[in-house]
């Protein structure tokens, strides 16, 4: 699986991703494999069809968490998929 670079945090030296789950993000750690400058391979922590926040920008659609924000394009968050 693949995210963008952008979606991964450290966290006491951890890589952890944010997830969408029943409508509130949520921290997983992850295990990060290959890395270029648009994309990164997740080896571990993330299961195909989970949603993947990649950032916080409000651009109006989708309530999430008490935020609006669109899922995929120009939204704040990505949909895993193989």
């Amino acid at each position: 699986m693949w995210v963008p670079p952008a979606a991964i945090r450290t966290q006491a030296g951890q890589a952890v991703v944010r997830v969408l789950v029943n409508g509130q993000i949520q921290e997983k750690s992850v295990e990060v494999g290959l890395e270029t400058s648009d994309r990164a391979e997740i080896k571990s922590g993330l299961s195909e069809g989970e949603t993947v926040v990649v950032s916080e920008q409000i651009t109006g659609g989708q309530t999430v968490g008490g935020q609006r924000t669109t899922f995929g394009g120009e939204g704040g968050f990505m949909r895993m998929v193989r």
